[in-house]
């Protein structure tokens, strides 16, 4: 009898603090603890042809890229698109756009339509940047982590 009783003290003992850790473990996952996009910093990847400087989205949907070229010819820049939530912004170039290696260029594209309008809010913009090296066509992509200013 003395056997049964210490074991059903020893699983409502164990029972109780697992209760308590699964407890805390909810908190810290309602309160975004657990959230990676909380903790990690802003970032541009995956461009092989251009370096992002810098970037900054705005409340008023205007998203704006500093980059520069790192190909070693001229190129004709003519199509830039963001992707955000499966909808596509494009920058609106109606012409040809000569892009010099080194040289930086600034890139606004219009997404007051993609609903991030709160300071704070995190967003991942999956970018294309189309263009012309010779008489070939070109698309270089990367992506842009960030929250809105």
């Amino acid at each position: 009898m003395k056997k049964g009783q210490s074991t059903l003290e020893y699983l409502i003992t164990y029972g109780w603090a697992i209760l308590i850790i699964v407890t805390i473990a909810a908190v810290l996952w309602y309160f975004g603890v657990f959230n990676p996009s909380r903790w990690a910093g802003s970032s541009a990847t995956g461009f092989t042809k251009f370096t992002v400087q810098d970037f900054a989205l705005y409340t008023d949907g205007n998203f704006i890229i500093v980059m520069s070229s790192l190909n070693d010819k001229t190129i004709k820049l003519y199509n830039i698109t963001a992707t955000f939530d499966e909808s596509n912004y494009t920058t609106n170039l109606t012409t040809f756009e000569n892009w010099a290696p080194s040289q930086t260029k600034t890139i606004s594209i219009n997404m007051s339509s993609a609903g991030l309008n709160e300071i704070g809010q995190d967003y991942r913009i999956d970018v294309a940047i189309s263009y012309m090296l010779g008489n070939l066509t070109h698309i270089d992509y990367g992506t842009i982590i960030g929250k809105v200013q």
